[in-house]
């Protein structure tokens, strides 16, 4: 290849990137302008905003511009998800767990005044999202069902691991595997991420993946081992994760339990290449198998430089490089 033709690539290639990240930069900036107004000097109390962050993890899994709403849509859901744990973990009795769980089950705006302040809060905007995701899908009605069942198995899980901190319960590696892989958003970010996919979000494809199958339940596997090998998490002391359970459970230390830990991700990495390459036959597109790819891989880095990002002059390197600054040449 020629010096001229070279340089005509770099020239492309930068003008591409640059649009994306300007695509970027006003979608930041439509999340944030949505979070400002979700009456957040009430919730600030409780809840940190972290729409960069989020949607850095977001971007990850899918940075192109079709994609643009689905982006929005799922870093508004990882915020409001955020939110509904924060509060499980770090707020509620468990008497309010179970009156916010059975708001949940119920959906019903009626049931918000049997909620404590900060609980009205988070349930209202939740119910504020799910009319918008209502709003934006009339054509496809399966859609809203979906994700209101998966919102309700996810919270049951959350109110699952509430329910093994305050009664002091240790569970099993396999126990806990069974509901941190829903926790960790297995299902319901997937869902939530078709949903602004088009005709791709069809029925079966929401289907196939409340039915958690192997390439969905690999990739759920490496966001729940490698969120919970993370130093904040591992030095956590009164919620279980995978490190606790499997060191209790078989007696090892914590250098081998994580060690052992590890490899379940290679493993998890061997399983979802296998069944991308295979396709899962023809009924589900291509486009709908690599979002879950991505999210994988999304949850992998996330999970390498998640502390890292707790510093906040290196945070704002990487998302300035990444949103703000363009590409000169």
């Amino acid at each position: 290849m020629s010096d001229a033709h070279e340089e005509a690539l770099l020239k492309f290639a930068t003008l591409d990137f640059n649009i994306v990240q300007a695509l970027h930069h006003n979608e930041i900036g439509q999340i944030t302008q949505w979070w400002n107004e979700l009456n957040t000097m009430k919730m600030s109390r409780f809840i940190k905003s972290r729409v960069v962050e989020y949607f850095f993890l977001v971007v990850m899994a899918y940075f192109e511009p079709d994609y643009s709403e689905a982006r929005m849509l799922a870093t508004k859901l990882t915020h409001l998800i955020t939110s509904i744990d924060d509060a499980f973990d770090n707020y509620g009795t468990m008497k309010e767990l179970e009156l916010f769980m059975d708001a949940i089950e119920r959906l019903d705006p009626d049931y918000i005044d049997m909620l404590p302040e900060y609980m009205k809060l988070i349930f209202n905007n939740l119910l504020n999202f799910l009319c918008e995701i209502e709003q934006r899908t009339k054509e496809q009605p399966y859609i809203i069902f979906h994700i209101k069942k998966e919102l309700k198995r996810l919270v049951k899980g959350f109110l699952d691991e509430a329910k093994w901190s305050y009664e002091e319960h240790e569970p099993t590696v396999e126990e806990y595997m069974k509901v941190a892989i829903i926790t960790v958003g297995g299902i319901v970010l997937p869902v939530i991420c078709f949903t602004g996919m088009g005709v791709l979000a069809t029925e079966e494809a929401l289907q196939w993946v409340a039915s958690l199958p192997r390439i969905v339940e690999a990739a759920a596997t490496i966001s729940r081992i490698m969120d919970d090998l993370s130093p904040s998490k591992v030095e956590e002391l009164h919620s279980p994760t995978v490190v606790k359970c499997y060191i209790k459970q078989y007696g090892v230390s914590e250098m081998q339990a994580k060690s052992i830990l590890k490899n379940e991700v290679k493993n998890a990495w061997k399983d979802i290449n296998e069944e991308f390459i295979k396709g899962i036959g023809i009924t589900i597109p291509k486009p709908i198998l690599r979002c879950i790819l991505n999210h994988a891989r999304a949850s992998y880095i996330f999970g390498k430089i998640g502390d890292v990002l707790e510093n906040p002059d290196i945070a704002k390197t990487i998302m300035s490089s990444l949103f703000i600054d363009p590409i000169i040449v």
